[in-house]
């Protein structure tokens, strides 16, 4: 029991030191025809309290959103410019089993961009260790986002 405990303070101990040696990289872009609305830069101004630092990916029309989030480093990029959205704008069959309102080309064409931010803010000359992908709209899930990624938070683990 009390090995546990202290296995337990132990790892807290690390996910508290780990967040402050990684650089947290995220994107938020309008993809869908329908809804665009507030909910997702709420979300996203949640998180970016969480962590110390949050490079956003986003496009240059939403550049009064994110100037008004503390501790973003933004990066101004429209979607159509990344390499991922060269490469698969060509890709003609979508995958067949798949919830065709929400994983439309576009969402397929942002998952598989995230690669491409990380390796983007990597060699822009943001160097360090780790980098960690985290979903802009990740805050929805969290019961108390004040205490998320606090040394003090009882529910780590």
């Amino acid at each position: 029991m009390f090995l546990g405990l202290k296995m337990r303070a132990g790892l807290k101990t690390f996910l508290h030191s780990y967040v402050n040696m990684c650089i947290f990289v995220s994107a938020i872009y309008k993809i869908y025809d329908t809804g665009y609305d507030d909910t997702v830069w709420e979300r996203l101004a949640v998180l970016a309290g969480t962590v110390p630092i949050l490079h956003l990916f986003c496009s240059s029309a939403d550049r009064d959103r994110a100037s008004k989030i503390p501790n973003i480093i933004p990066h101004y990029l429209e979607l159509e410019e990344t390499e991922t959205y060269t490469i698969l704008s060509e890709v003609q069959n979508l995958p067949e089993h798949r919830k065709a309102s929400k994983d439309t080309k576009l969402f397929m064409i942002l998952m598989n961009a995230k690669t491409e931010f990380l390796h983007r803010v990597r060699y822009d000359g943001f160097l360090d260790d780790h980098y960690v992908w985290i979903d802009a709209g990740i805050s929805k899930i969290f019961k108390d986002p004040a205490a998320t990624l606090t040394s003090d938070r009882k529910s780590v683990v």
